[in-house]
């Protein structure tokens, strides 16, 4: 994934920068037709087992509802990218985030398209202190046909 230069304000930890990154390396790998680079057992453990992932208005709780959402809509998925643009912090620390970015996108017999995207990330401490999401929402363009 590219972090634009800037992305980040001071106040996002190292881990959670850490954690951040590794989510968008292993969602831009899911369009990956190779099992070494596609992991996605590794993306649903970044959440907690009860954990809400959100995408183009479509809700899955736990990692099972993850798992199978993800391979599924993103088995015609050729390539992706998710240029991160900027992460906000809410609340009384790093672990309430807002960010804004872009992604590239390109399906069989198409032209790559560029979308907008935003997402909102709720961050808890795991077992022996690993942060793992709670709840991610990833809102695209409305007018992306997975928004409607």
């Amino acid at each position: 994934m590219t972090i634009l230069p800037g992305a980040f304000p001071e106040t996002v930890t190292e881990p959670v920068r850490e954690l951040l990154e590794e989510f968008y390396r292993l969602s831009n790998a899911a369009s990956s037709h190779t099992p070494h680079d596609k992991d996605e057992q590794r993306f649903v453990s970044l959440f907690t087992p009860d954990g809400v992932y959100e995408f183009a208005g479509k809700k899955q709780v736990g990692h099972d509802a993850i798992l199978a959402f993800r391979e599924q809509l993103f088995a015609n998925v050729e390539h992706r990218d998710h240029p991160l643009v900027k992460v906000y912090t809410f609340g009384a620390n790093d672990l309430e985030l807002l960010a804004l970015g872009q992604v590239v996108y390109q399906e069989p017999g198409e032209e790559p398209h560029l979308e907008e995207w935003a997402g909102r990330y709720s961050i808890v401490p795991g077992p022996a202190g690993k942060l793992l999401f709670t709840h991610v929402q990833i809102i695209l363009n409305p007018h992306h046909p997975n928004e409607k």
